[in-house]
């Protein structure tokens, strides 16, 4: 007789029974910190919720904090906010942009209660990058943070420190491209800079790891898998993550370029490639499981980790919606 286990990771307590020939299943809550301890993590549908009205792959960009969700879409100057529960639609957070803007990206501090808002844009010919700090609450204020002269091709929040991190990007003569990893404070001041290193052409996402490391998701073409990659403070390349070649081999994977990385509270990282799956690396960064959704409708952009609810949410832009997902421990049993 097989004995299947299905281990939920949510706040809440769940229990579920099948009956089958081989056996039973069931889900029920176990503590966050015992995620490393099984081989096998799946995903449960919660719901899909429309975010964006764009098809566009680069449209979105979205972040959550204290139970909402904060999206920035390429059609508006607003940001759209979400209930991270019931992932219902609420008022809009209007902002004022000084300049007309060709991209948007948005990220945030629990600690502050803070949204920033990077507008990025072209004027005259010169690359001006602008920061809006929001702090959100009864009596919301928004002030400028600072004014930059590149062009930043990613942006995140430091999940432990409230840090800003950029992607600069310039182009050097008439083809070497440079990336420099900027580090701001919350008061708009630059605090560090990390030269990444040339190889690393076209990075996507930048993340700073509970351990002040850093990782840039990279992608280039469809001829190579989406690599990630790993950097110590100085920009010295310490390791590039992917597949386990004992899941899929990594040579031949259809998972490539455009990638979405994210980390929560314990340093776990999670990845989504154009296949839809999810890796999820441990804290060392030593291992790493596929997490396949229920089932998967094309590219998956975006992946955000929602500490408020304990759930993944992976956006689809063919679908125009954000799935969110309950991470789950199988856990097989045979008698």
């Amino acid at each position: 007789m097989q004995f299947k286990i299905l281990l939920s990771f949510s706040s809440a307590l769940l229990v579920l029974l099948s009956i089958g020939k081989n056996g039973f299943s069931s889900a029920a809550t176990v503590d966050r910190k015992d995620l490393a301890e099984f081989d096998s993590i799946g995903l449960e549908l919660v719901t899909e919720f429309a975010i964006c009205d764009e098809i566009y792959l680069a449209s979105l960009s979205v972040t959550a904090m204290k139970g909402r969700i904060y999206a920035v879409c390429n059609s508006t100057d607003n940001i759209r906010v979400f209930d991270s529960t019931t992932y219902e639609r609420l008022d809009d957070i209007e902002v004022q942009l000084s300049q007309s803007f060709s991209r948007l990206y948005i990220s945030s501090c629990s600690a502050s209660s803070s949204l920033f808002l990077v507008d990025q844009a072209v004027t005259n010919s010169v690359d001006i990058m602008k920061v809006t700090k929001i702090e959100v609450g009864d009596n919301s204020q928004s002030t400028w943070m600072t004014q930059e002269n590149f062009y930043a091709t990613a942006v995140s929040t430091s999940l432990f420190d409230c840090r800003l991190a950029f992607i600069k990007w310039e182009l050097e003569g008439d083809s070497e491209i440079k990336n420099t990893i900027m580090v701001y404070d919350q008061g708009g001041s630059l605090v560090r800079t990390v030269p990444v290193p040339f190889e690393i052409k076209f990075p996507k996402t930048v993340l700073e790891t509970k351990s002040g490391t850093y990782l840039l998701a990279e992608g280039r073409t469809r001829a190579l898998p989406y690599l990630i990659k790993h950097l110590d403070r100085n920009g010295k390349l310490l390791e590039t993550l992917r597949r386990d070649d004992t899941v899929h081999n990594a040579a031949t994977s259809t998972t490539y370029d455009p990638v979405g990385i994210d980390i929560d509270q314990m340093g776990y990282v999670y990845a989504a490639g154009t296949t839809g799956e999810i890796l999820l690396f441990d804290q060392g960064l030593d291992r790493n499981r596929v997490m396949i959704p229920p089932y998967r409708s094309g590219f998956a952009t975006r992946v955000l980790y929602d500490v408020a609810t304990d759930r993944v949410l992976v956006f689809m832009p063919y679908k125009k919606k954000m799935a969110a997902y309950a991470i789950r421990a199988n856990v097989t049993c045979n008698k």
